[in-house]
């Protein structure tokens, strides 16, 4: 077998100092090519470490971001893509407007009344109002308030009450009644009221508020009247 050619003369044997260059250059290369990614990383804000990439400049993700573990932006994050939350997401309070989450909330108001009136023993209905569950929401606090004011119209002392319902169309719910007395020709006043919250509705659900009078003694026809005002805050 012919041995190729020696690339180091008898001196030089084993030696190392052919390859120093080549090392040196590969080194060089190494860090120049660390430099120059360090320095783009840099001038776009990003800071790297073992263990940390720190973010100190706008963030913007064009397609989908997940995140598994904690993710802290200081800045801007603007994305258009899907955003996809497998942890908790906290959010401070006033950093989201209702405008922002498009109106999750929305309320409604209506009111009545009924001057034409006769009390008997026999509970009646004379004020009703019906208010209509918003497309989307499928929550709401309803509040119902009465109040009737009458004179008496007998010749001895009385008195008279009202009640407030307010029903989903499977639940109704009501006040107590409230009775106040009065003497032979004199004003009678009396208030009562009804708060519900109602859960599992559906948009187009019709929600009553109604009042009832009652009284102790057949009075017949009285004059004044009943009023109801009636509200609801829905939520989504």
């Amino acid at each position: 077998m012919v041995d190729g050619p020696n690339l180091q003369g008898p001196r030089r044997q084993n030696s190392p100092e052919p390859y120093a260059d080549l090392v040196a250059r590969l080194v060089k290369l190494r860090q120049d090519v660390n430099d120059l990614t360090g320095s783009i990383l840099r001038s776009a804000g990003i800071r790297l470490s073992e263990t940390l990439m720190t973010i100190t400049r706008n963030l913007r993700v064009e397609g989908t971001f997940t995140s598994t573990g904690a993710a802290n932006i200081g800045g801007t994050m603007n994305v258009t893509g899907d955003a996809v939350f497998s942890g908790d997401l906290a959010v401070p309070n006033g950093s989201i407007t209702n405008a922002a989450l498009q109106s999750p909330v929305s309320f409604d108001t209506i009111s009545g009344g009924n001057t034409s009136l006769s009390i008997s023993t026999v509970e009646q209905t004379v004020v009703t109002l019906t208010l209509t569950v918003p497309a989307g929401y499928s929550r709401a606090f309803v509040s119902g308030q009465g109040y009737m004011g009458i004179v008496n119209p007998s010749g001895t002392a009385g008195s008279a009450a009202i009640r407030v319902y307010v029903s989903n169309g499977s639940v109704t719910n009501f006040s107590s009644r409230y009775y106040q007395s009065a003497g032979p020709g004199l004003d009678l006043s009396v208030s009562a009221g009804r708060q519900v919250d109602y859960d599992g509705l559906v948009g187009g659900q019709t929600l009553t508020i109604s009042m009832a009078t009652i009284g102790v003694s057949n009075w017949g026809a009285v004059s004044g009247g009943a009023y109801l005002n009636a509200f609801a805050l829905f939520t989504r």
